[in-house]
């Protein structure tokens, strides 16, 4: 049971992240009490010292090179704001509140600080931090490196390779696209790397990975599942798992209305091949053949069958 909800849940959480960053959607005549600003704005601020991260609220007017200017949107309350970037490269800061913050193009720096914010790089190389409280954040394209704080956060990395790091609290993590890292952090975790060949660790905590072709999954300390996608193995690629450890398991997930899949398991020195159908899905390190079968089970796509029902 706790097998389904998990994987209801990593479609509900990546529905909910398509549903928050959706560029068609307007909030803004919606929002009472908020700050809505474009970079663009005669009021955003310009601020020279590109490091300082103070709450220092004066606006920074002196006169200096235009080179050496990186525009910057602080909101000196702790109002929920709404801050969208411009092309370049830009740095903007929530502070307090809940706040929605935008990048656009350009390698931004996006720090959320405070509330539970909402984040999106854009295409361009970002640096995203939500900081405090449960956030949920968004890459967009080009290499992205993003940083939950505290809170349970919600990550998508999106397209591109990506560095996702959940730090403390109960996060989800989704790689998307691109050679992907993953690192869950403290609490329990989900990790998805999804497409491609990608790195997750969960780190503390009873975390659960889901692991694809290629994919590298190390569960850290606390007892993990590696979850593996059956119709997703052609034999051509292998997942593996690099701490299968005492009170470890293997969830495999088949489709939905399909047979239960036959499970096998084949010594290869240290390591064993999980065999799915007689298909080669993942090698385990250090495991004995009888420990791995003996801590895997099998579980119905649920995440399909409720696609199926609202048909």
């Amino acid at each position: 049971m706790i097998a389904l909800s998990v994987v209801l849940g990593v479609a509900f959480w990546g529905w909910a992240l398509t549903e928050i960053f959706d560029d068609d959607d307007d909030n803004s005549e919606n929002q009472s009490d908020d700050d809505n600003m474009s970079m663009a704005d005669d009021d955003a601020e310009q601020m020279l010292d590109e490091d300082e991260e103070s709450d220092d609220d004066e606006d920074a007017d002196e006169d200096s090179d235009e080179d050496d200017t990186q525009i910057v949107a602080v909101k000196g309350d702790q109002g929920d704001d709404s801050i969208t970037g411009t092309d370049e490269d830009d740095r903007i800061i929530g502070k307090g509140g809940e706040d929605t913050l935008k990048g656009l193009e350009g390698d931004d720096e996006l720090l959320g600080w405070a509330g539970n914010d909402s984040i999106n790089g854009g295409p361009g190389a970002d640096t995203i931090d939500g900081g405090s409280a449960n956030d949920t954040l968004f890459g967009g394209g080009g290499f992205d490196q993003m940083t939950g704080g505290t809170g349970d956060d919600v990550m998508d990395g999106h397209t591109s390779d990506d560095m996702l790091d959940g730090e403390q609290g109960n996060d989800s993590l989704l790689g998307g696209s691109g050679l992907d890292t993953l690192l869950g952090g403290e609490g329990d975790d989900t990790l998805d790397g999804e497409e491609d060949a990608d790195s997750l660790d969960g780190g503390e905590g009873v975390d659960m990975l889901y692991l694809g072709g290629n994919d590298t999954g190390t569960g850290g300390a606390g007892e993990d599942t590696f979850g593996l996608f059956a119709d997703e193995y052609d034999g051509e690629e292998q997942s593996l798992v690099t701490d299968f450890e005492d009170g470890d398991q293997l969830l495999v997930i088949y489709p939905f209305g399909e047979a239960e899949p036959d499970l096998s398991a084949t010594q290869e020195g240290e390591d064993v091949h999980l065999m799915v159908n007689n298909i080669h899905t993942m090698t385990i390190a250090n495991a004995t053949a009888a420990t791995v079968l003996s801590s895997t089970s099998v579980a119905e796509d649920a995440a399909e069958e409720e696609t199926m029902a609202a048909v």
